[in-house]
């Protein structure tokens, strides 16, 4: 951003803020996102194979 001008700062602080926004609205949409995304059911698993060794999980 130095390289716009020693001038009042001015649009440069609004464009700052501006995109210090959008990061916060970002980050909020992701964390949203991931705990939709961690709330949705988990698919059957398969039935065991025969002779598949046993787990503890």
């Amino acid at each position: 951003m130095c390289e716009f001008g020693d001038g009042s700062g001015q649009p440069l602080n609004a464009l700052q803020q501006a995109l210090d926004q959008i990061s916060v609205e970002y980050e909020e949409y992701e964390t949203a996102r991931m705990r939709a995304d961690a709330r949705l059911p988990l698919p059957a698993l398969p039935p065991a194979r025969e002779g598949a060794p046993a787990t503890s999980c």
